[in-house]
């Protein structure tokens, strides 16, 4: 390090040496602990302490300055690197962000339930240890999995050939819950269908076609609130079971759970194994498997209203997705060839 820093003096680089850190095969970089023989990173314990003094203290008030939720987003957000569900427990300081516009000075009060979000992080925080294992290359599996839903009809799965459908029942549209809730409901269903098929422990690719889930779960939240309760029963499926869900874009005339989400059912030697629904969803859905279960004068109709504004700029997603897919594919690649 002394070299390093005698030659720096040199060229005029105005290191800070309070920052120095010795090398080894376990380091602190970017607040966060790296361990290279064991490929893990963590939130060392110091970090950990601070910020949950920062959420007490943000508790003892009741309303806050844009300063301070900048403050107290961006440490939480840095934690996220190691607490990847954190993301789904930032939504509501997230739209608190939104809400000052040109009165950054003027203390607001967080949106209602943001009290309960932070009570999560402080669980979190807790813990004895933060640990996660340090990404590197992935298998994907790959199943011709998709999910559609239909508004005020039902969702549909499909598999490979094999199927499965549930209709909407009851007041499924209230607090807050609309189309992009059961998308979500459908991509969860699949998710779980999978981990039945298949097993824990592997990445496996889903598809769909509606966009706020597709790229909601990249980013692991939704500003949606009924939305985001689904993102957060994923999150905590992938931390309990090993398993990862990628979902894909695929338009809708090409979504093949289309055609089960409207009642379009499959014959019945192709019909998926039944799921335990969980209980947030079960007043919600019913489970449908013959046609004698969905409303009378079933369509097979256009593409719904609401996929047809997507459709028109699907062609960008398109060239994101692909971009995501190729770095997937060269990473996957080059493991192949070290190994």
């Amino acid at each position: 390090m002394d070299d390093i820093d005698r030659i720096a003096a040199h060229l005029g680089i105005p290191w800070q040496r309070s920052k120095d850190v010795p090398f080894g095969t376990v380091f602190r970089y970017i607040g966060l602990e790296w361990d290279i023989p064991q490929h893990t990173v963590s939130l060392p314990a110091d970090k950990r302490d601070k910020y949950r003094r920062a959420i007490q203290e943000w508790q003892t008030h009741t309303t806050h300055t844009l300063n301070e939720a900048q403050s107290l987003h961006g440490k939480l957000m840095h934690a996220c690197h190691v607490i990847p569900a954190g993301r789904a427990y930032l939504t509501r300081l997230e739209i608190f962000l939104g809400n000052f516009h040109d009165s950054p000075f003027q203390p607001r009060t967080p949106p209602k339930g943001t009290r309960t979000d932070l009570e999560w992080w402080i669980s979190r925080l807790l813990l004895p240890s933060l640990i996660l294992p340090i990404p590197g290359p992935i298998i994907l599996h790959n199943h011709n999995a998709f999910s559609d839903a239909s508004s005020g009809v039902g969702l549909g799965i499909v598999v490979g050939e094999y199927w499965r459908a549930w209709t909407l029942t009851g007041d499924w549209q209230s607090q807050g819950r609309d189309i992009g809730w059961a998308e979500a409901v459908a991509f969860e269903l699949l998710a779980r269908t999978l981990m039945v098929l298949y097993g824990h422990d592997y990445h496996f690719t889903c598809h769909g076609d509606n966009t706020g889930v597709v790229e909601g779960w990249w980013k692991g939240a939704s500003k949606n609130f009924q939305t985001n309760i689904v993102f957060r029963r994923l999150h905590d499926i992938s931390e309990t079971t090993g398993a990862h869900f990628h979902t894909r874009y695929v338009p809708s005339q090409h979504n093949p759970a289309d055609a089960p989400s409207r009642g379009i059912l499959g014959p019945p030697n192709r019909l998926l194994p039944a799921i335990p629904l969980p209980d947030a969803i079960r007043p919600y859905i019913c489970n449908a498997t013959d046609t004698s279960a969905w409303p009378q004068g079933h369509y097979p109709t256009p593409p719904k209203c609401h996929k047809q504004r997507r459709d028109a700029g699907h062609q960008a997603l398109f060239n994101r997705q692909l971009e995501r897919i190729s770095e997937e594919v060269r990473t996957t690649a080059a493991a192949g060839d070290d190994a």
